[in-house]
């Protein structure tokens, strides 16, 4: 069983930029989360409006060690866990840290992007509250890969 006093979540600054491209690069090499990102986004035919909304992007931390990011932007939640440390209760901890966080700030909803095969985090997606709206998007990653991902809500207000 995961002990929660053993993780903390820090907000992402300058002095800690260093050490949090070191893990993005590692997560980057374990997942294809940040590509499907760009690739998604690279897809859009027309620019979404900015908003001014709260934004936010933490590390995870495993007793002083960074084992994941994670963010909010406009709304969309975006995670990432080193392999090793999945399955260990630490997604659901941070989501629901990062739930807490949003209703504080006042947002109205969160979002997210999920891998259709990803039924470990569908499943606590759909524990925490997020529903499906029936979005969905296939994409070519750049090493051919096909992917699905589906989008999920959680309405705040």
């Amino acid at each position: 069983m995961t002990n929660q006093d053993d993780y903390s979540l820090v907000t992402l600054n300058a002095q800690l930029a260093s050490v949090a491209s070191q893990l993005i690069n590692q997560l980057q090499q374990e997942s294809d989360t940040f590509t499907i990102g760009s690739v998604r986004d690279g897809q859009k035919e027309l620019a979404e409006p900015i908003d001014d909304s709260p934004a936010k992007t933490w590390l995870i931390l495993k007793i002083d060690q960074p084992i994941g990011v994670a963010s909010i932007e406009q709304g969309e939640i975006g995670l990432a866990i080193l392999n090793k440390e999945q399955g260990q209760g630490i997604g659901q901890m941070v989501i629901q840290a990062l739930i807490s966080w949003a209703q504080q700030v006042g947002l109205a909803y969160l979002w997210l992007d999920v891998q259709e095969q990803n039924a470990p985090a569908i499943h606590i997606y759909q524990k925490l509250g997020f529903e499906f709206t029936g979005a969905s998007q296939q994409l070519t990653l750049p090493n051919q890969r096909q992917v699905v991902i589906l989008r999920m809500e959680l309405p705040l207000k």
